[in-house]
């Protein structure tokens, strides 16, 4: 039996009828079920941002007043110079500000070669002595801050340490002026 294009257009119709029809009838109850699940799903969500002041980290007085410290001088007779932070003068003193009453984290690395100024490559090793508190009057009282110490800003914001340490001269070391460079870093 052979149809006539008629014959394939009118079941192409009801086809197409058909479908519209059953979509008609599916689509609502899909979307009705996709809103009851999603609301089902989506309890609500608290977001909170919490904002701090910036760190910072100011240098305010040392041998040279610029937060640097000058070991002094080492000989060959006494092999070693060392700066107490809890009474030298010649302690490096720096300022922490930041946001009152937070916790910080204070890292440092262990030790510091430093350089010849003029004899390339010879070095002598700086151990540092770091100690702080939350008062600029505190230096004699300043508690030992390791390095990875935790420690609370003050009620203003701030947070004194004063470096210090000690370097050991070796046997025939060269004569001069030795520097290098102590990197700290301060964060919340």
């Amino acid at each position: 039996m052979v149809k006539s294009i008629s014959d394939k257009w009118a079941s192409v119709r009801r086809f197409g009828r058909t479908l519209c029809l059953l979509t008609g009838i599916m689509f609502p109850a899909a979307v009705a079920m996709a809103q009851q699940q999603k609301s089902a799903a989506s309890p609500p969500i608290t977001v909170q941002a919490d904002l701090v002041q910036g760190l910072s980290v100011t240098p305010s007085a040392g041998s040279d007043g610029l937060g640097n410290i000058n070991l002094g001088v080492a000989t060959q007779s006494t092999r070693a110079s060392n700066v107490n932070p809890n009474s030298s003068p010649s302690a490096g003193l720096m300022t922490i500000n930041g946001e009152p009453t937070m916790n910080v984290t204070i890292s440092y690395t262990p030790s510091v070669q430093l350089v010849h100024n003029g004899q390339g490559g010879t070095s002598i090793n700086f151990v540092p002595n770091v100690v702080g508190a939350t008062g600029l009057t505190m230096q004699q009282a300043a508690s030992p801050l390791p390095s990875g110490s935790s420690l609370t800003l003050g009620s203003q914001g701030h947070f004194y340490f004063w470096l210090g340490g000690s370097v050991y001269v070796p046997p025939g070391q060269a004569p001069g002026t030795y520097t290098g460079v102590f990197n700290i870093t301060i964060g919340y």
